[in-house]
């Protein structure tokens, strides 16, 4: 939500929102997976662009679904989800603390962690058919400057963009990165919270991620021969084995109480095609 004539100051990189701005987030569980009727709120997120600069906060839905009460610290609930063969498994699920929500939404990460050119520079049925969303913005006055080409639809060929984890027309290399920019970069890139000086960008090249061949820096978690990333050999990447666990060691450390053994796969593909 933007303020009545309100713009975003549209640049290639991290976009500058106006005062006012909030940005907001619904989660809901499928308690019966595969069963959209059965989903459950959980919490609703918002990012507040204050004079006092950005500003978090997560709101926890009642078990009647009709109002949701901030959350000051963290919480936590475990779930009850019943999978497609009928069996009852237990999930936890963390809501964040004020203080959680800027970890991820950094000063280095420029706070909003999805509207950004990287990640809307692709097609979007609006109800008309697949229309770019960066095009469609533009097109209802929130880009200053405004996109080039008549009616400012046009994109300049050097405009970035990420690919989905399973987009047929990507290559490896492309649905790694674009998974490790999305999931990983808001720490990991300078001036980020991480401890390490790792950059997980998608722009930045391999060789200055400064992770390939690299030795670990917080740990070898049992890896032989452990590296950050150790080109061939994802069993010897620090980086995949903390993305392949749960304990708190894993990767990212909020926010996280499953396995994604779909991106586990592509990125232990693509370190070893490295």
């Amino acid at each position: 939500a933007i303020p009545d004539s309100g713009e975003i100051s549209y640049s290639p990189d991290n976009w500058q929102f106006p005062l006012g701005t909030v940005s907001i987030k619904q989660f809901d569980m499928e308690l019966i997976q595969g069963t959209p009727s059965s989903a459950k709120r959980l919490e609703t997120r918002i990012m507040y662009h204050t004079e006092q600069g950005w500003q978090g906060f997560s709101y926890r839905w009642n078990e009647d679904q009709t109002d949701a009460e901030l959350v000051s610290v963290r919480e936590k609930e475990v779930l009850n989800i019943q999978t497609g063969n009928g069996v009852f498994r237990q999930q936890l699920y963390e809501y964040p603390g004020i203080a959680d929500c800027l970890v991820c939404h950094n000063r280095a990460s420029e706070y909003l962690l999805g509207p950004e050119t990287n990640q809307l520079n692709s097609g979007f049925d609006y109800g008309t058919g697949p229309h770019n969303q960066l095009v469609t913005l533009n097109s209802i006055g929130l880009f200053d400057p405004q996109l080039p080409g008549p009616a400012g639809s046009t994109l300049p060929e050097s405009t970035g963009k990420l690919f989905a984890i399973d987009d047929p027309t990507a290559t490896l290399a492309e649905r790694a990165r674009s998974y490790l920019d999305v999931n990983c970069s808001h720490c990991h890139q300078p001036g980020g919270t991480a401890s390490n000086n790792l950059d997980l960008r998608f722009d930045t090249p391999d060789s200055e991620m400064n992770a390939l061949g690299l030795p670990a820096q917080n740990g070898t978690l049992g890896v032989s021969e452990p590296k950050i990333i150790s080109p061939g050999f994802k069993e010897q990447s620090i980086l995949w084995a903390r993305i392949n666990r749960l304990d708190n060691k894993r990767m990212p450390p909020i926010g996280s109480r499953l396995i994604d053994e779909e991106a586990v796969e592509l990125i232990g593909e693509w370190i070893d095609s490295l």
